[in-house]
């Protein structure tokens, strides 16, 4: 018998073996603080399970151009879901707050490589919001000032924004990732992640300065292209708001002028 079918849960794709790896030390981290196991079959399942989705339109059937779809989710918020999930399934109570704690406990003693299956979840899930705004119609006489305001008002990322500025980590994996993938011709993306962590792990903090600096870079960089965004929005919704109040003028003017021809009618 092959050894897919000795165990289902083993994985079918050399990039999914770190999965196991991260599931296997979110079950001893959940066993050694007390707070609920975490199964590594189900989470390995739940990771790779098409239908783990938090994005997506709102409401069901009719015009999907229609529906406003759900901003991207990100990849804490997936990961906190898996959590939830699975406890739920075993039967731990666990308060809503006690839960954000513990959930937050384990993310930060998770590295980079270890969060990456969320981090892919939150880019797959990006991509798909992004298609589905490039086909969204809003509704009729919903201005762009409005639907903007929408969006700020729910937190949902403008696709036009700046981009944040990359950490120091994410430089360095910039220049190594491709020497990475050469030297391991079989690796995916979740292994070469590992090994980038290791690598960034062994680095005196001389090696890491460059990186440090180009993050340095990168946010300086990131924080005048927001204030060049921020003034142009505030421009634009100032223009939107004064259309709106010329449109106001206008439409009191003709109630003014129909209520003088009545007014004149009655006299004669």
């Amino acid at each position: 018998m092959s050894r897919h079918g000795k165990n289902p849960a083993w994985p079918k794709r050399p990039s999914h073996f770190v999965l196991v790896l991260l599931c296997c030390w979110l079950c001893a981290f959940a066993r050694q603080h007390s707070f609920g196991s975490i199964s590594c079959i189900s989470i390995h399942r739940k990771i790779n399970d098409p239908r783990t989705k938090m994005g997506g339109p709102k409401g069901g059937g009719g015009d999907r151009s229609s529906k406003k779809p759900k901003g991207p989710v990100s990849s804490y918020a997936y990961f906190v879901k898996i959590c939830r999930d699975q406890w739920k399934r075993e039967g731990f109570e666990m308060s809503f707050a006690d839960h954000s704690k513990k959930c937050a406990e384990l993310w930060k003693e998770m590295s980079a490589s270890q969060k990456l299956p969320f981090v892919e979840l939150q880019m797959k899930d990006k991509t798909r919001y992004q298609k589905e705004m490039r086909s969204y119609v809003p509704p009729t006489g919903t201005t762009t000032a409005k639907v903007a305001g929408t969006v700020a008002a729910k937190g949902v990322k403008d696709p036009n924004a700046p981009k944040r500025g990359l950490s120091a980590f994410f430089w360095f994996s910039h220049d190594e990732r491709a020497k990475v993938k050469g030297a391991n011709p079989g690796f995916g993306v979740a292994d070469v992640a590992k090994v980038l962590g290791r690598m960034w792990g062994g680095m005196t903090d001389a090696d890491k300065s460059k990186y440090q600096t180009m993050a340095a870079q990168d946010k300086a960089r990131y924080q005048k292209e927001m204030e060049e965004y921020k003034r142009l929005a505030e421009s634009r919704a100032a223009a939107a708001a004064q259309m709106e109040e010329d449109d106001d003028d206008d439409d009191e003017e003709g109630d003014d002028e129909q209520d003088y021809k009545d007014d004149d009618e009655e006299m004669y």
